[in-house]
């Protein structure tokens, strides 16, 4: 392979940002984020706040005896003590169906963490009042607090989050104050592992465990701020996969394509070196194509573990040099040693029933025509130029 003088910056430089995180390969990294909507918990299958059983702490606890329960980590969702049932949360806000409460969406981000770690990190919902019993959750994985705005469940989280925060060994713990109205996660209480607010030399350090503990206290609080549920969902695997002392991985973010601190120099290394002796050609392909080019470089201003954003961008620039460039290094190589399975939850069978009858094979026809605007569309299809769309909330 020849690469002119004036482009041999260029190449180092898509070289390294392939090292440092190649987004034009999120798109079928496997295990892509399925989004699910909050149509369920809209329609009204919310547990009311007074049922105690459902929101006791005491579940969130896990002993040291059942370390083979199968969980790697736990997550209390504390909610406000009144009106969480009534009250509507940010979250839903852009599914059809609109926002749920925020009782109602703190239930369906427990479900969906569960769903999403394959059984790994066990989620419940938490009143704010229950935080009193500071000894009851002060050995939770992830204490995460959504819209509580009041004074006296302010206090009682707070006081929660305080002793956590003193912990000697915090290192498999995290936590978040979250308010809608405020949109970014308020970061008096917060940690992550061992990084806090308080000032920290080894916070700069980057192979550090603090300055590890800071890089995913910046990447929680921005996906966090997003209030989507896959967003959410996705910050609090990200974190136990990190550093829940087990040494079992989330095969749903187990593997990454950046090179990081976390990962270590010389499996870096191992698959910086894959990419220039496997795909050499196919890098300088698409460094000469502009549009190829251009893609490189949008991709590089986004976090590669944000599948949405990284999809969005990939396909604002299709080309086939995108595809031989992400076949070659993914697929052909797969250099960065990654492998699939197929999630085994939610277990989802088909509808039986479709307008108050048993579905046919005409049904059937008929649905997956949709919205299509076709002779055999099904009655109230809006004869559009296309039968379905798929939207992420």
């Amino acid at each position: 392979m020849r690469i002119s003088k004036n482009a041999s910056w260029e190449f180092f430089s898509v070289l390294c940002f392939l090292w440092m995180g190649c987004g034009v390969l999120s798109f079928i990294v496997p295990r892509t984020c399925i989004s699910t909507s909050f149509v369920s918990t809209c329609a009204g299958h919310g547990t009311s706040l007074k049922n105690e059983e459902h929101l006791h702490p005491l579940y969130l606890q896990k002993n040291e005896d059942d370390s083979d329960d199968g969980t790697i980590g736990t997550v209390a969702l504390v909610v406000p003590s009144e009106g969480a049932d009534g009250k509507k949360s940010i979250f839903g806000s852009k599914s059809p169906v609109g926002c749920t409460t925020v009782l109602e969406a703190a239930e369906h981000l427990a479900q969906k963490i569960k769903w999403y770690s394959d059984g790994l990190v066990d989620a419940e919902v938490v009143s704010a009042s229950d935080c009193v019993n500071v000894q009851d959750m002060i050995g939770v994985g992830a204490v995460i607090a959504i819209d509580v705005t009041s004074d006296d469940d302010i206090n009682k989280v707070s006081n929660l989050m305080a002793a956590r925060l003193q912990l000697d060994n915090r290192d498999d713990k995290c936590q978040f104050i979250l308010d809608s109205d405020d949109k970014s996660p308020i970061t008096k209480f917060s940690f992550v592992g061992p990084f806090d607010t308080s000032p920290s030399l080894s916070q700069n350090i980057p192979w550090t465990d603090v300055a590890s503990g800071k890089r995913f206290q910046e990447i929680m609080s921005g996906l966090f701020e997003r209030w989507t549920s896959d967003d959410f969902v996705l910050a609090i695997l990200l974190f136990f996969n990190q550093f829940s002392t087990s040494n079992t991985k989330i095969p749903w973010v187990q593997y990454s394509i950046d090179a990081t601190w976390e990962k270590g120099i010389q499996q870096n290394v191992k698959e910086f070196y894959s990419m220039i002796t496997n795909c050499g050609d196919c890098i300088g392909k698409c460094l000469a194509d502009e549009n190829c080019k251009a893609c490189i470089d949008a991709l590089n201003e986004v976090d590669t573990r944000d599948q949405v954003q990284s999809y969005r961008t990939v396909v604002s620039y299709e080309s086939e040099l995108l595809r031989d460039f992400s076949f070659c290094i993914l697929q052909k190589n797969n250099v960065f040693g990654c492998k699939a399975t197929i999630p085994e939850e939610p277990k989802v069978g088909p509808i039986t029933q479709w307008r108050k009858n048993s579905v046919s094979i005409e049904d059937g026809r008929q649905m997956l025509i949709g919205h299509l605007d076709d002779k055999d569309a099904p009655d109230g299809s809006q004869r559009l130029d296309v039968s379905w769309k798929v939207c992420s909330v």
